[in-house]
């Protein structure tokens, strides 16, 4: 995506034969029409964050590396802000 930048979050110590379900919220009042786009293993979703008190996104099964590592990417598009990723 051109002009964005990612931040990620590393995950560590998963059972590398196991899947995980990851839920991600984020929220913001600061900033008006914003959106923020998750991304594990490649599949990017996104968020409106402006006043969001409740919805979330879902990755469900999820197998992590053989160091039993999953990276969850935020991406902020150029011009907006970092959301909040709880």
């Amino acid at each position: 995506m051109e002009g964005a930048t990612v931040a990620e979050l590393k995950i560590h110590g998963l059972d590398p034969s196991k899947t995980y379900h990851f839920e991600l919220f984020g929220s913001t009042t600061k900033v008006t029409n914003s959106t923020t786009i998750y991304q594990i293993g490649g599949v990017d979703r996104s968020l409106v964050t402006q006043n969001n008190t409740q919805n979330v996104i879902r990755y469900e099964n999820i197998s992590p590396n053989a160091s039993g590592e999953v990276l969850i990417g935020g991406i902020k598009m150029a011009g907006q802000g970092w959301r909040m990723l709880v």
